[in-house]
Protein backbone atom coordinates (compact mmCIF):
# COMPACT_ATOMS: atom_id res chain seq x y z
CA UNK A 1 0.00 0.00 0.00
CA UNK A 2 1.09 3.27 -1.05
CA UNK A 3 1.52 6.25 1.31
CA UNK A 4 -0.12 8.42 -1.28
CA UNK A 5 -2.98 6.36 -1.43
CA UNK A 6 -4.14 7.34 2.35
CA UNK A 7 -1.94 10.59 3.01
CA UNK A 8 -3.81 13.72 2.40
CA UNK A 9 -1.28 16.15 4.04
CA UNK A 10 -2.44 16.05 7.75
CA UNK A 11 -5.38 13.46 7.29
CA UNK A 12 -4.38 9.65 7.43
CA UNK A 13 -7.75 7.84 6.02
CA UNK A 14 -7.41 4.19 6.21
CA UNK A 15 -10.94 3.53 6.02
CA UNK A 16 -12.40 0.06 5.30
CA UNK A 17 -9.32 -1.63 3.87
CA UNK A 18 -9.91 -5.22 5.97
CA UNK A 19 -6.45 -4.59 7.81
CA UNK A 20 -5.76 -6.30 11.56
CA UNK A 21 -2.69 -4.12 12.18
CA UNK A 22 -2.20 -0.48 11.26
CA UNK A 23 0.70 0.02 9.09
CA UNK A 24 3.90 1.38 10.50
CA UNK A 25 3.98 3.39 7.31
CA UNK A 26 1.56 6.17 8.97
CA UNK A 27 4.16 6.84 11.49
CA UNK A 28 6.58 7.69 8.92
CA UNK A 29 7.36 11.33 8.61
CA UNK A 30 3.81 12.29 9.32
CA UNK A 31 2.50 14.92 11.97
CA UNK A 32 -1.05 13.59 11.32
CA UNK A 33 -3.83 15.71 12.69
CA UNK A 34 -6.54 13.46 11.90
CA UNK A 35 -6.60 9.67 11.58
CA UNK A 36 -9.55 7.20 10.65
CA UNK A 37 -9.02 3.19 11.12
CA UNK A 38 -12.56 2.83 10.74
CA UNK A 39 -14.38 -0.36 9.62
CA UNK A 40 -11.38 -2.60 9.53
CA UNK A 41 -10.64 -5.56 11.51
CA UNK A 42 -7.88 -4.05 14.44
CA UNK A 43 -8.44 -5.75 17.93
CA UNK A 44 -5.39 -3.57 19.11
CA UNK A 45 -3.61 -0.14 18.64
CA UNK A 46 -0.13 0.11 18.31
CA UNK A 47 1.38 2.14 20.83
CA UNK A 48 3.63 4.35 17.95
CA UNK A 49 0.05 5.99 17.72
CA UNK A 50 2.14 8.07 20.45
CA UNK A 51 4.19 9.40 17.83
CA UNK A 52 0.93 11.54 16.39
CA UNK A 53 1.61 14.30 18.76
CA UNK A 54 -0.83 16.80 17.44
CA UNK A 55 -3.27 14.42 16.58
CA UNK A 56 -6.72 16.04 17.22
CA UNK A 57 -9.35 13.24 15.48
CA UNK A 58 -9.09 9.41 16.12
CA UNK A 59 -11.54 7.37 14.60
CA UNK A 60 -11.80 3.20 15.01
CA UNK A 61 -15.43 3.09 14.77
CA UNK A 62 -16.28 -0.92 13.72
CA UNK A 63 -13.41 -2.75 14.79
CA UNK A 64 -13.01 -5.52 17.29
CA UNK A 65 -11.16 -3.48 20.39
CA UNK A 66 -11.61 -4.83 23.71
CA UNK A 67 -10.63 -2.43 25.77
CA UNK A 68 -8.61 0.70 24.89
CA UNK A 69 -4.51 1.09 26.11
CA UNK A 70 -4.15 3.69 29.13
CA UNK A 71 -1.22 4.75 27.25
CA UNK A 72 -3.54 6.19 24.88
CA UNK A 73 -4.81 8.60 26.86
CA UNK A 74 -1.20 10.12 26.70
CA UNK A 75 -2.18 12.03 23.07
CA UNK A 76 -3.41 15.16 24.97
CA UNK A 77 -3.79 16.86 21.87
CA UNK A 78 -7.38 14.83 20.90
CA UNK A 79 -10.03 17.04 20.72
CA UNK A 80 -12.66 14.12 19.17
CA UNK A 81 -12.45 10.43 19.40
CA UNK A 82 -15.05 7.42 18.01
CA UNK A 83 -14.74 3.93 19.41
CA UNK A 84 -17.98 3.14 18.64
CA UNK A 85 -19.23 -0.31 17.33
CA UNK A 86 -16.37 -2.70 19.39
CA UNK A 87 -16.61 -4.96 21.68
CA UNK A 88 -15.28 -2.67 24.86
CA UNK A 89 -15.48 -3.14 28.46
CA UNK A 90 -14.10 -0.88 30.34
CA UNK A 91 -12.64 2.83 29.51
CA UNK A 92 -9.12 3.97 31.60
CA UNK A 93 -9.70 5.96 34.22
CA UNK A 94 -7.03 8.23 32.49
CA UNK A 95 -9.67 9.70 30.09
CA UNK A 96 -9.15 12.77 32.04
CA UNK A 97 -6.22 13.67 31.14
CA UNK A 98 -7.84 14.29 27.51
CA UNK A 99 -8.83 17.94 28.81
CA UNK A 100 -9.29 19.19 25.09
CA UNK A 101 -12.08 16.51 24.35
CA UNK A 102 -15.28 17.91 22.93
CA UNK A 103 -16.79 14.82 21.39
CA UNK A 104 -16.54 10.96 22.66
CA UNK A 105 -18.05 8.66 20.92
CA UNK A 106 -18.29 5.24 22.64
CA UNK A 107 -21.37 3.73 21.31
CA UNK A 108 -22.34 0.29 21.33
CA UNK A 109 -19.76 -1.47 23.04
CA UNK A 110 -19.87 -3.42 26.34
CA UNK A 111 -19.62 -1.09 29.17
CA UNK A 112 -21.15 -1.91 32.45
CA UNK A 113 -19.72 1.26 33.87
CA UNK A 114 -18.03 4.63 33.28
CA UNK A 115 -14.92 5.85 35.21
CA UNK A 116 -15.71 9.04 37.27
CA UNK A 117 -12.31 10.96 35.60
CA UNK A 118 -15.27 11.52 32.37
CA UNK A 119 -16.12 14.64 34.86
CA UNK A 120 -12.75 16.30 34.14
CA UNK A 121 -13.17 16.60 30.53
CA UNK A 122 -14.07 20.44 31.01
CA UNK A 123 -14.64 20.89 27.38
CA UNK A 124 -16.72 18.19 26.34
CA UNK A 125 -19.92 19.03 24.38
CA UNK A 126 -21.19 15.98 23.16
CA UNK A 127 -21.35 12.22 24.66
CA UNK A 128 -22.10 9.31 22.81
CA UNK A 129 -22.81 6.29 25.21
CA UNK A 130 -25.97 4.41 23.36
CA UNK A 131 -26.09 0.80 23.40
CA UNK A 132 -23.92 0.01 26.15
CA UNK A 133 -24.59 -1.66 29.66
CA UNK A 134 -24.65 1.39 31.32
CA UNK A 135 -27.25 1.18 34.55
CA UNK A 136 -25.70 4.57 36.45
CA UNK A 137 -23.15 7.79 35.15
CA UNK A 138 -21.17 8.90 38.05
CA UNK A 139 -21.80 11.99 39.54
CA UNK A 140 -18.74 13.70 38.36
CA UNK A 141 -21.00 14.10 34.92
CA UNK A 142 -23.08 16.85 36.89
CA UNK A 143 -19.05 18.71 36.65
CA UNK A 144 -19.75 18.45 32.46
CA UNK A 145 -21.14 22.03 32.47
CA UNK A 146 -20.66 22.68 28.34
CA UNK A 147 -21.88 19.50 27.75
CA UNK A 148 -24.56 20.13 24.92
CA UNK A 149 -25.70 16.93 23.74
CA UNK A 150 -25.64 13.54 25.57
CA UNK A 151 -26.95 9.99 24.64
CA UNK A 152 -27.32 7.44 26.78
CA UNK A 153 -30.24 5.15 24.57
CA UNK A 154 -30.44 1.32 24.60
CA UNK A 155 -28.87 0.41 28.02
CA UNK A 156 -30.28 -0.09 31.38
CA UNK A 157 -30.96 2.75 33.04
CA UNK A 158 -34.22 2.32 35.42
CA UNK A 159 -34.19 6.89 36.17
CA UNK A 160 -32.68 9.50 34.76
CA UNK A 161 -29.24 9.84 36.78
CA UNK A 162 -29.96 12.62 39.12
CA UNK A 163 -25.83 14.25 37.75
CA UNK A 164 -28.00 14.89 34.39
CA UNK A 165 -30.59 17.62 35.66
CA UNK A 166 -27.56 19.85 36.70
CA UNK A 167 -26.25 20.39 33.09
CA UNK A 168 -27.08 24.08 32.72
CA UNK A 169 -26.04 24.16 28.77
CA UNK A 170 -27.24 20.76 27.59
CA UNK A 171 -29.55 21.18 24.64
CA UNK A 172 -30.73 17.78 23.94
CA UNK A 173 -30.86 14.53 25.68
CA UNK A 174 -31.64 11.01 23.76
CA UNK A 175 -32.48 8.21 26.55
CA UNK A 176 -35.22 5.99 24.82
CA UNK A 177 -35.02 2.28 24.98
CA UNK A 178 -34.23 2.17 28.75
CA UNK A 179 -36.27 0.85 31.84
CA UNK A 180 -36.49 4.30 32.79
CA UNK A 181 -39.51 4.66 35.28
CA UNK A 182 -39.03 8.03 36.66
CA UNK A 183 -37.53 11.36 35.81
CA UNK A 184 -35.42 13.39 38.72
CA UNK A 185 -37.73 16.00 40.51
CA UNK A 186 -34.58 18.90 40.26
CA UNK A 187 -34.25 19.68 36.35
CA UNK A 188 -33.80 23.07 37.12
CA UNK A 189 -30.66 22.81 35.53
CA UNK A 190 -32.38 22.32 32.15
CA UNK A 191 -32.48 25.80 30.72
CA UNK A 192 -31.66 25.79 27.74
CA UNK A 193 -33.09 21.74 27.23
CA UNK A 194 -34.70 21.92 23.94
CA UNK A 195 -35.08 17.98 22.77
CA UNK A 196 -36.15 15.47 25.32
CA UNK A 197 -36.55 11.95 24.00
CA UNK A 198 -37.72 9.02 26.16
CA UNK A 199 -39.68 7.21 24.23
CA UNK A 200 -39.72 2.78 25.10
CA UNK A 201 -39.44 3.19 28.36
CA UNK A 202 -41.81 2.69 31.53
CA UNK A 203 -42.68 6.37 32.95
CA UNK A 204 -46.44 6.08 34.36
CA UNK A 205 -45.93 9.91 35.64
CA UNK A 206 -43.94 13.12 34.79
CA UNK A 207 -42.92 15.13 37.53
CA UNK A 208 -44.77 18.63 38.16
CA UNK A 209 -41.37 20.12 37.56
CA UNK A 210 -40.82 19.83 34.53
CA UNK A 211 -43.10 22.72 33.38
CA UNK A 212 -40.16 24.56 34.99
CA UNK A 213 -38.29 22.71 31.45
CA UNK A 214 -39.57 26.11 28.85
CA UNK A 215 -36.81 26.10 26.71
CA UNK A 216 -38.54 23.01 25.40
CA UNK A 217 -39.38 22.54 21.70
CA UNK A 218 -39.81 18.79 21.49
CA UNK A 219 -40.93 16.00 23.97
CA UNK A 220 -41.07 12.52 22.98
CA UNK A 221 -42.50 10.20 25.10
CA UNK A 222 -44.02 7.17 22.66
CA UNK A 223 -44.77 3.94 24.06
CA UNK A 224 -44.29 4.06 27.93
CA UNK A 225 -47.25 3.76 30.90
CA UNK A 226 -48.05 7.61 31.32
CA UNK A 227 -51.48 7.39 33.26
CA UNK A 228 -51.51 11.18 33.47
CA UNK A 229 -49.86 14.29 32.78
CA UNK A 230 -48.64 16.91 34.98
CA UNK A 231 -50.93 20.22 34.70
CA UNK A 232 -47.44 22.28 34.51
CA UNK A 233 -47.38 21.01 30.85
CA UNK A 234 -48.94 24.31 30.23
CA UNK A 235 -45.69 25.98 30.86
CA UNK A 236 -44.10 24.75 28.07
CA UNK A 237 -44.98 27.59 25.67
CA UNK A 238 -42.05 26.47 23.07
CA UNK A 239 -43.21 22.71 22.30
CA UNK A 240 -43.86 22.52 18.83
CA UNK A 241 -43.54 18.11 18.80
CA UNK A 242 -45.67 16.89 21.48
CA UNK A 243 -45.33 13.02 20.75
CA UNK A 244 -47.55 11.13 23.45
CA UNK A 245 -48.68 7.93 21.60
CA UNK A 246 -49.20 4.58 22.85
CA UNK A 247 -49.44 5.19 26.82
CA UNK A 248 -52.44 4.76 29.31
CA UNK A 249 -53.62 8.17 29.00
CA UNK A 250 -57.17 8.35 29.57
CA UNK A 251 -57.61 12.52 29.41
CA UNK A 252 -55.40 15.46 28.74
CA UNK A 253 -55.40 18.30 30.81
CA UNK A 254 -56.63 21.41 30.15
CA UNK A 255 -53.58 22.97 30.79
CA UNK A 256 -52.45 22.27 27.37
CA UNK A 257 -53.76 25.16 26.15
CA UNK A 258 -50.69 26.63 27.13
CA UNK A 259 -48.63 25.49 24.26
CA UNK A 260 -48.98 28.20 21.96
CA UNK A 261 -46.10 27.03 19.56
CA UNK A 262 -47.73 23.41 19.24
CA UNK A 263 -47.77 22.12 15.96
CA UNK A 264 -47.79 18.37 16.13
CA UNK A 265 -49.78 16.62 18.74
CA UNK A 266 -49.76 12.53 18.56
CA UNK A 267 -52.31 11.13 21.08
CA UNK A 268 -53.07 7.67 19.10
CA UNK A 269 -53.43 4.43 21.28
CA UNK A 270 -54.16 5.97 24.45
CA UNK A 271 -57.46 5.24 26.24
CA UNK A 272 -58.68 8.69 25.85
CA UNK A 273 -62.11 9.38 26.42
CA UNK A 274 -61.91 13.07 25.38
CA UNK A 275 -59.97 16.14 24.93
CA UNK A 276 -60.39 19.37 26.31
CA UNK A 277 -62.51 21.74 24.08
CA UNK A 278 -59.51 24.29 23.88
CA UNK A 279 -57.23 21.92 22.11
CA UNK A 280 -58.17 23.01 18.65
CA UNK A 281 -58.20 26.63 19.64
CA UNK A 282 -54.11 26.04 20.02
CA UNK A 283 -53.21 28.65 16.72
CA UNK A 284 -50.08 26.74 15.43
CA UNK A 285 -51.75 23.36 15.35
CA UNK A 286 -51.03 21.57 12.48
CA UNK A 287 -52.08 18.22 13.25
CA UNK A 288 -53.80 16.45 15.66
CA UNK A 289 -53.71 12.27 15.64
CA UNK A 290 -55.75 10.84 17.96
CA UNK A 291 -56.53 7.52 16.27
CA UNK A 292 -56.82 3.90 18.26
CA UNK A 293 -58.66 5.72 20.79
CA UNK A 294 -61.58 3.68 20.95
CA UNK A 295 -63.87 5.48 23.42
CA UNK A 296 -63.38 9.13 22.44
CA UNK A 297 -65.93 11.48 21.79
CA UNK A 298 -63.75 13.66 19.88
CA UNK A 299 -63.43 11.01 17.06
CA UNK A 300 -67.09 10.45 16.95
CA UNK A 301 -67.96 14.13 17.48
Amino acid sequence: MKKSEYLDERLVDLTGRSLRSVPSSIFDGVDAEELYLDQNFFSELPEELLRLKCLKRLSVYHNRLLHLPAWLFELVSLEAVNFSANKITCLSNKIGNLRNLHTLDIQHNALAELPEPVGELPNLKFLYLGGNRLEQLPDTVACLKRLLYLNITYNQFCEIPKCIGGLSSLLELRAYNNQITSLPADVSGWKQLKELHLMNNSLQYLPEELGDVVSLKKLVLENNKLIKLPESIGNLHQVTDLDLRSNQLSQIPSSIEGLRSLRFLDLRDNKLISLPDSIVELPNLEKLDVRLNKNCDYLHG
